[in-house]
């Protein structure tokens, strides 16, 4: 019989050799990492024979107290967490379960995830267990100009409890998510204080719509007559402010509750038009829509701006016009002095209608003085 010493040595040399900081292929975890989020325990990355590779096959919906995004970097916006009591919230929580419930185990080439970090990763807080988080496996190249999360082959780290390691999982849908789908589902909150439209005036003043506050921020996440689905959904309390050439700021209308639609987040140019003796800008909180696109007018004379509001024949008046881009119409334009704005067929018409506004300074209206159909043969 060999010594106990004999028998133990190589056990003790192959626990030393193995450093406290290695990552799972032998290499030293690179500095600056979120790789102390892979590290857990309680999912050992193989099974017994004959045991369900995936210890979260039984996992439901109602286990989940709230699912926490976060991603890098957050600069000036932080993420809410997903709860079951919001709207919208308990249907995405379902698919998420849904999709760690059909993972299956995967063996991701961990050498080209040498400099590996998580872009985005969802923790899964639970009612009557530890903790579940979810991390994509990013590659990092060319000094970290090129990043490949993998998406397409569909790996991701799950990791229970707080200490250990990770469990490398395949299932696309849920690399998909992390990859950027999670902004349909996921509220950020942006506190900033830049701009969400801009026109400029001949004399150097600027027209701009300001946020006040903090802005919800998410993805259309369905393109419909609203948008794309990777349009961006802004929604919060502005301010539609004029900045005199002398640096004087002026609020010319306020917005309790706005919501934008555009295809970006960079600021939106104002259209402008020349009245002559004012200038006017056009406003159209969302780009496209299901009935034409819903436009705000303001005027800018004498140092100040005011919107205007557009009145119908019957008294009636609105803060708000629609215009449509559909074939045979023209963008909103000054004729002889009056605004002129196509549309669609109106009800009751077969053809596109011209509408033709007249500027009241004074009462700061544009007074409808004509409807007309724009027939084929008038170009």
């Amino acid at each position: 019989m060999k010594p106990l010493l004999a028998v133990l040595a190589p056990i003790i040399l192959l626990l030393v050799g193995c450093g406290a900081n290695d990552s799972p292929n032998g290499s030293p975890s690179p500095a600056g990492t979120l790789s102390a989020v892979f590290r857990v325990s309680a999912m050992p990355a193989a099974s017994e024979p004959g045991q369900d590779p995936n210890p979260l096959r039984s996992l439901q919906p109602e286990q989940i107290a709230s699912v926490e995004v976060s991603h890098v970097p957050l600069g000036d916006e932080r993420l809410e967490p997903l709860v079951p009591s919001h709207d919208g919230d308990k249907a995405v929580i379902a698919r998420l379960t849904q999709w760690l419930r059909d993972a299956e185990p995967a063996a991701p080439d961990l050498s080209v995830l040498d400099e590996a970090r998580s872009q985005t990763w969802a923790v899964l807080n639970r009612t009557d267990a530890e903790p579940i988080t979810v991390n994509q496996l990013c590659s990092y190249k060319d000094n970290g100009a090129t990043v490949d999360c993998h998406e397409s082959e569909g790996w991701v780290s799950v990791t229970v409890g707080a200490e250990g390691e990770p469990a490398y999982m395949k299932s696309a849908d849920m690399a998909e998510w992390l990859g950027g789908l999670y902004g349909a589902d996921v509220t950020a909150v942006i506190s900033s204080a830049k701009p969400r439209a801009i026109g400029r005036t001949k004399d150097g003043g600027r027209l701009q719509l300001m946020p006040i506050g903090e802005e919800r921020y998410r993805k259309l996440g369905a393109a419909s007559c609203q948008g794309g689905e990777d349009d961006d959904r802004l929604t919060g309390r502005y301010e539609m402010q004029y900045a005199s050439p002398d640096g004087t700021v002026r609020t010319a209308e306020s917005f309790p509750s706005l919501t934008l639609v555009q295809p970006n987040l960079n600021p939106v140019t104002l259209e402008s038009l020349d009245f002559g003796t004012f200038a006017a800008f056009l406003f159209a909180p969302e780009y496209t829509g299901c009935h034409g696109i819903e436009f705000r007018l303001y005027g800018v004379q004498g140092g100040q701006a005011f919107p205007f509001m557009f009145r119908l024949d019957d008294g009636t008046s609105s803060a708000t016009w629609s215009a449509t881009h559909a074939p045979g119409t023209s963008k909103p334009k000054v004729t002889d002095g009056n605004l002129v704005v196509e549309t669609g067929p109106a009800a009751g018409m077969d053809e596109p209608v011209r509408y033709t506004f007249r500027p009241d300074l004074r009462k700061r209206e544009m007074k409808l003085i004509k409807q007309e159909e724009i027939r084929s043969s008038d170009g």
